[in-house]
């Protein structure tokens, strides 16, 4: 849903212009690893795009040697980030494989802007989104084929899950990293889905009481948290503050403004508020009592568990603070032919968990994805759990849908 506040104070600190030392990464990284990102002007400059209401900024690569029409896959990002925030890592190993990639800001955050004003919700993003898809494969019919491979990260990936339980024809497969079908049937964090959204967006501001734990379980220790800083490096040298021209996301190739770096207060509220409407309900603020109870209470995503055609992927990890674990397993076992994979000890942060063989074996997953023929699983569903589930959350996610579902 966000990034760690050290990715948000490092951006604000470097487009004003302050200089950053190369020392401020974590003494148990490798410096030469951390400090270095790779080359992403693979990723071209900024497009625009207008569709579905929005002027959507995007970039689009991979593209070359491709002779007849092939499905893109699609990235959206998370509550607050951008695209210019995947781990660079992560946008090279996927370079690797055989089909055009694109990145995409919602509306609201980075280059994307809504053309009138516009409240996001989750519903509204997923139909932003459609448009633009269907839009992209319309303006380049010799390369990209109109169904698409979709990858989402946290509110991306509720994003994602929502395009394949309402945009079925246009989605091929689904990898939900972190996410959540919401709903009010749908497992919270600890305190509550509020509270911790409002942590998230100081942590996206910078607040220096943002608790790193959120994203990494072991908090500055963590393993992961290394992954982060190379994608900080990434940004310093898109913004100008370390020189070393073709790395990360360089200034004037693939960022051409860095201003859309920097996120309001309030551009990051309205997206909380989006995906608390969309575990919550989706009325708006002062809809009228009486009426109340004709709120809609689930989400497409919801409904669609078990039932709809696109095969998903759901990865998450064991210590998610944010999107508790339960919630993969039990999506899982609602759903047709799934894969779940869990990561073990990967907080929110899991996406900086993933190495090259993750992204491979992804990359693997769509290549191979087959269209469903819906209908839960009748039995077995437990045991059949693939990744490091375990009994303990599996027995955990079969409770829940005893206790709501069944």
């Amino acid at each position: 849903m966000a990034r760690s506040w050290a990715l948000s104070l490092l951006c604000v600190a470097a487009v004003a212009g302050v200089a950053l030392a190369q020392t401020m990464y974590p003494s148990q990284c490798d410096p030469t690893t951390v400090l270095t990102p790779g080359d992403l002007s693979i990723l071209g400059p900024e497009q625009f795009l207008v569709a579905g209401g929005v002027n959507n900024s995007y970039h689009m690569f991979n593209t070359l040697n491709i002779t007849e029409p092939v499905r893109p896959l699609l990235l959206l990002n998370g509550m607050g980030a951008t695209q210019y925030e995947w781990p660079p890592s992560f946008l090279a190993w996927l370079s690797q494989g055989s089909r055009p990639v694109v990145t995409l800001d919602h509306a609201g955050i980075g280059g994307s802007t809504f053309l009138a004003a516009t409240a996001p919700s989750i519903p509204l993003l997923t139909e932003n989104t459609a448009a633009f898809m269907a839009a992209l494969s319309a303006a380049h019919p010799d390369t990209l084929l109109p169904e698409y491979d979709v990858l989402g990260y946290s509110m991306g990936a509720m994003v994602a899950q929502s395009l394949a339980a309402s945009f079925p024809s246009s989605v091929h497969a689904v990898v939900s990293v972190a996410g959540s079908f919401g709903g009010p049937l749908a497992p919270q964090p600890e305190g509550g889905l509020a509270a911790t959204l409002a942590r998230l967006v100081d942590a996206q501001l910078g607040s220096s009481q943002a608790d790193l734990t959120l994203f990494f379980p072991l908090g500055a220790l963590d393993p992961a948290y290394c992954s982060l800083w190379n994608a900080v490096a990434s940004l310093q040298y898109a913004v100008g503050a370390l020189q070393m021209p073709g790395a990360g996301y360089a200034l004037g190739t693939v960022v051409k403004n860095p201003l859309v770096l920097l996120k309001t207060r309030a551009a990051l509220e309205a997206q909380a508020a989006a995906v608390l409407a969309y575990y919550e309900g989706f009325c708006a603020a002062g809809w009228p009592a009486q009426l109340e109870a004709l709120c809609p209470r689930s989400t497409a995503a919801s409904q669609a568990l078990g039932k709809g055609p696109v095969p998903i992927a759901f990865h998450g990890g064991s210590a998610d603070k944010v999107i508790p674990a339960v919630t993969q397993t039990y999506s899982a076992l609602q759903s047709p032919d799934y894969l779940l994979v869990e990561v073990p000890e990967a907080g929110h942060g899991i996406i900086y968990n993933f190495d090259a063989e993750d992204v491979a074996n992804i990359l693997d997953y769509l290549d191979a994805a087959q269209p469903l023929s819906g209908g839960r699983p009748d039995s077995g569903a437990a045991s059949s759990v693939t990744g490091a589930a375990g009994p303990t959350l599996a027995a955990a996610a079969a409770a829940h849908i005893a206790t709501h579902l069944l």
